[in-house]
């Protein structure tokens, strides 16, 4: 799915603006339909993925909608290497033109 920094989905409209700063994408794990060599459903993680070309921060509200509230923060391309923010659960912050990976906590 791909998400406004509201957190809902992105329309046709959005899709065609020329001046679109921000947006995620969610992969739901959870709704693979594959299956592993012995026949059992394979599920993975569900992530977002949420990209800032601005300069300037913005506010990104984290999609809640059939997932867990809490996030890990899994990279941030604005901090430095080795820190690492808590758990995140309602509105993540994205810092001008940086790109965030989190994990929805199970």
């Amino acid at each position: 799915r791909w998400l406004n920094t509201d957190g809902t989905d992105m329309t046709e409209d959005e899709w065609d603006t020329h001046f679109l700063r921000c947006m995620g994408m969610l992969l739901n794990g959870e709704m693979m339909t594959e299956m592993d060599e012995f026949g059992m459903p394979i599920k993975s993680d569900i992530l977002l993925l949420m990209v800032n070309s601005f300069w300037e921060k913005i506010p990104f509200t984290l999609p809640h909608e059939d997932v867990n509230w809490e996030w890990e923060v899994m990279i941030d391309t604005s901090k430095p290497h080795n820190k690492k923010d808590n758990n995140v659960n309602s509105v993540y912050v994205l810092e001008g033109r940086s790109l965030v990976l989190l994990k929805n906590v199970k």
